[in-house]
């Protein structure tokens, strides 16, 4: 019988296991995305004992339709976003819906609006580290971590989170991570 060849030893593509480049110890990639999303909670869970600040009085306690509580979600989606206080032309019906919703059931209390930014801010940084993942799928996931926890803990973030007011930037993102995800496997 003839010697095998060199060529006859080599496994197809389909065969050869592919390196194991997470560094993580084995994590899936969504107890990774839970476990820094969890850390951003941590993080920021300083600003649940805070009050309205800056713009929050404005948008919130100050806001006849989010007053009303569910009943003014009507007049929110047809109204500019800060009617009784300056007028203006911006819309961000969602936000203060989530305002109404939140004064429904906890009437004045920046508590709740606090914790909504947070796990708000907790899952835009568990689908900011998802997009990554899918953007750069052989990369490291010690390298993508680090990536999610600088820009999770950047100080400019402060600002965002710590005012109950800017959940529209929050979401904004987190809406905007999924959208993203599909332009990624396309590419």
């Amino acid at each position: 019988m003839a010697k095998k060849r060199k060529q006859d030893r080599i496994k197809p593509i389909s065969q050869v296991a592919e390196p194991d480049i997470s560094g993580m110890g084995g994590l899936s990639e969504p107890v990774i995305a839970l476990l820094l999303a969890l850390f951003g909670f941590v993080l920021y869970a300083n600003t649940l004992g805070h009050g309205y600040v800056l713009d929050d009085d404005l948008t919130i306690s100050l806001n006849a339709n989010v007053q009303r509580g569910i009943s003014g979600i009507a007049n929110i989606f047809s109204q500019p976003y800060r009617d009784n206080c300056f007028g203006g032309c911006l819309y961000r019906p969602l936000t203060l819906s989530c305002f109404a919703v939140e004064w429904a059931i906890a009437p004045n209390s920046p508590f709740i609006g606090h914790l909504m930014n947070v796990a708000w801010y907790s899952a835009t940084v568990a689908l900011f580290y998802i997009t990554l993942r899918k953007l750069i799928p052989y990369s490291n996931s010690i390298l993508l971590c680090a990536v999610v926890v600088l820009f999770m803990a950047h100080p400019i973030h402060t600002e965002v989170v710590a005012n109950i007011k800017s959940r529209d930037e929050i979401l904004s993102l987190f809406f905007y991570n999924p959208q993203f995800i599909p332009v990624c496997e396309m590419v």
